[in-house]
């Protein structure tokens, strides 16, 4: 839990990762309200890059950004019943859908395109039940949070998975405190350096 003192404990106890995987944010790219559409042109330049190079490309990404992208997806939540036991290409997953948690997904990245806060309407209907409750804090962070660890965990499931794990929202960098738990994280600046990270990987 990125934030346990949401839940009103008195006492945590955490057992340690033995292994932070390396994580990779993107400067450059958001999908804020009002920032997609001049964003999406990069985000499919990135997805690009990945399929080109990377055999299986799991991403994640809430509905209003899927819509936008799901031409990049060799498949897409909608048109699937279970994920293929073999598979290659762009899987494009709702990052609260059917196949956000419980199940395992072997791929080479793992990528959560665009941070995936609740929609502004649900975020508030959130809030203010939590806090009728006397919750205080960063809610709508919290949340968000929790849904990018368990999008990730699809495919970080053993100690032998080591899928290249991209974060791509520059608003991830607000919340390093919370995630360095469990990644080590490191921001790059452009889509070059992605492609240089991607040629050193391969």
């Amino acid at each position: 839990l990125p934030y346990p003192e949401l839940l009103g404990t008195r006492e945590t106890i955490e057992i340690p990762w033995t292994r932070r995987r390396k994580a990779y944010i993107t400067g450059w790219l958001t999908t804020r309200y009002g920032r997609l559409d001049e964003n999406v042109e990069g985000y499919g330049l990135l997805l690009s890059a990945l399929k080109l190079r990377i055999p299986r490309v799991l991403v994640f990404a809430t509905r209003r950004v899927a819509s936008k992208l799901r031409i990049h997806a060799t498949y897409y939540e909608p048109e699937l019943r279970a994920v293929p036991a073999e598979w290659r290409g762009i899987m494009l997953l709702h990052s609260r859908g059917r196949f956000a948690e419980g199940v395992d997904i072997r791929a080479d990245a793992v990528v959560v395109l665009g941070a995936p806060y609740l929609p502004p309407h649900a975020s508030r209907r959130l809030e203010r039940a939590l806090r009728g409750t006397g919750v205080t804090g960063d809610i709508r962070g919290a949340a968000m949070l929790s849904t990018t660890l368990q999008c990730i965990g699809r495919a970080t499931r053993s100690q032998q998975d080591n899928p290249l794990i991209i974060l791509a929202d520059k608003r991830y960098t607000r919340y390093t405190s919370q995630l360095n738990k469990y990644y080590a994280l490191e921001t790059i600046k452009d889509l070059d350096e992605l492609v240089s990270l991607v040629r050193s990987r391969t």
